[in-house]
């Protein structure tokens, strides 16, 4: 650890990690040692973002459910919502859903563009803190250009593995109830619904055999961030689903895509 301007640096202390699971794939890396941070990268499909976590107890310092990140060692800053617990062995986690790597740039069909190989190897920290100039952690990852590269051939087979062909036989999750229940008005993040704030997103839940979705990527947004986070957790909690099938009728894994509209009345 080494300390610059009240910002921590930590460094790495075991090499990159790529998990083959069966909702998601994951990118792993400890720095700082048993004290320090664990920093986790979830994609589970091909859009340009990603579920980015950090464990460790020096994340209580976020006292507020923002935070600014900052892939370095660009200029680009980017202040995003997130979600906090304990991990299982006891320490701080917070997420942050549907996180780019750079500030979204959008085609004509308003897809934000992935930022491609060359800027992801240009990629070699991370800055986490309370605002651009209040700082709170640094990691340096080194060149995220592998690491990335690594995860995406994890996400191609992830597609295949739960690709569904109903040509054979195979079936999709279906809903158990209305999906319209699974986010309600009360969901409605205040502060933009005061504002009259309205935008539409599409998520894509990977069903598990049991019915249950245990992984949330965002395909689309036209929203702030903060929809984002309202939306995969209400739909991990409250979502359920008759499980998809495989050519002999066997549950199975298997993505589930579904948009939210937020409308003011």
């Amino acid at each position: 650890m080494a300390q610059d301007d009240d910002v921590t640096v930590l460094e790495p202390t075991t090499s990159w990690n790529v998990s083959y699971d069966e909702d998601k794939c994951r990118l792993s890396r400890e720095f700082g040692g048993k004290e320090g941070i664990v920093l986790l990268i979830d994609k589970a499909g091909p859009e340009p973002f990603y579920n980015v976590i950090l464990v460790g107890d020096e994340l209580r310092r976020l006292s507020r459910d923002t935070a600014t990140l900052r892939f370095g060692p660009a200029e680009d800053f980017s202040t995003r919502s997130f979600v906090y617990g304990k991990s299982a062995d006891g320490r701080r986690f917070v997420l942050f859903y549907g996180t780019p790597l750079a500030p979204p740039v959008k085609d004509e069909a308003e897809r934000v563009e992935a930022i491609g190989p060359e800027r992801e190897a240009a990629i070699t920290n991370l800055y986490i803190g309370h605002s651009e100039t209040r700082g709170l952690v640094t990691l340096n990852t080194g060149s995220l250009g592998e690491p990335l590269a690594a995860l995406r051939t994890c996400v191609d087979d992830l597609q295949d593995y739960l690709a569904i062909d109903t040509d054979s036989g195979e079936t999709e999750p279906t809903p158990a109830g209305n999906p319209g229940n699974w986010v309600t008005d009360n969901d409605y993040p205040v502060v933009f619904s005061r504002r009259g704030t309205e935008g539409l997103l599409m998520v894509r839940l990977t069903v598990n055999a049991q019915g249950k979705p245990t992984s949330c990527q965002i395909v689309n947004s036209t929203t702030p961030q903060s929809f984002d986070d309202v939306v995969c957790m209400a739909f991990l909690n409250r979502a359920k689903f008759s499980p998809a099938t495989d050519s002999e009728g066997n549950p199975r894994a298997a993505y589930w895509t579904g948009s939210v509209r937020f409308q003011m009345p």
